[in-house]
């Protein structure tokens, strides 16, 4: 009998100390980080030195918003939790663009483009715009923008808005939502904003 008390004491004991070990919750540049390394291309990605939320930059007064925000609830609904509050969030957070200050990391497949080296093959009379960048840059694949997320931490649930641009017609932005566990983040759902 003693040596059954000891047992069940001893888990007991261990399953409370394993309850308070709480998963710290990542900082925004390892969700930054954690997308990008999540990432199918074999090229590095570029990404963005500014935050982006076109839902705000294109949107020209609070109905067209309320719209967005209509839809979003609608596209991202999700049984068990309300995405409401952070639906709202990341369009209060994002009211004006942020500079990242997220750590290029070529090992995981993406570079943040603080000298700003690719702009000139897009300017008016510039280098010959996607045919010369994609002939002098064959390693690099898109370009990569994020909001700042809105994030959940007693829930593990993040919102946060990526567009992505790999030629003149190819690309789109979106909003993701994710749900934090066990170190990974795990699409739960998705709404396109726009596409080319």
């Amino acid at each position: 009998m003693k040596k059954f008390f000891f047992i069940f004491l001893t888990l007991f004991l261990s399953s409370l100390l394993y309850a308070n070990q709480k998963e710290e919750f990542p900082s925004v540049n390892d969700i930054y980080s954690l997308l990008l390394t999540n990432s199918e291309s074999k090229k590095i990605q570029i990404v963005s030195p500014k935050t982006e939320f076109n839902e705000i930059s294109f949107q020209k007064n609070k109905k067209e918003i309320q719209e967005s925000k209509k839809r979003l609830k609608k596209d991202l609904k999700v049984s068990g939790y309300n995405t409401k509050s952070l639906i709202d969030k990341i369009f209060e957070i994002n009211q004006e663009s942020v500079p990242l200050t997220l750590t290029s990391d070529i090992q995981k497949g993406y570079i943040v483009n603080y000298e700003d080296r690719y702009s000139k093959y897009f300017k008016k009379n510039g280098f010959g715009g996607w045919p010369n960048f994609r002939k002098e840059n064959p390693e690099m694949g898109c370009f990569i923008s994020f909001s700042l997320p809105a994030i959940d931490e007693k829930k593990g649930y993040i919102l946060i808005y990526q567009s992505f641009t790999c030629d003149a017609i190819w690309g789109s932005g979106n909003f993701f939502l994710y749900r934090y566990l066990d170190g990974q983040l795990k699409l739960i759902k998705h709404s396109m904003a726009w596409i080319s």
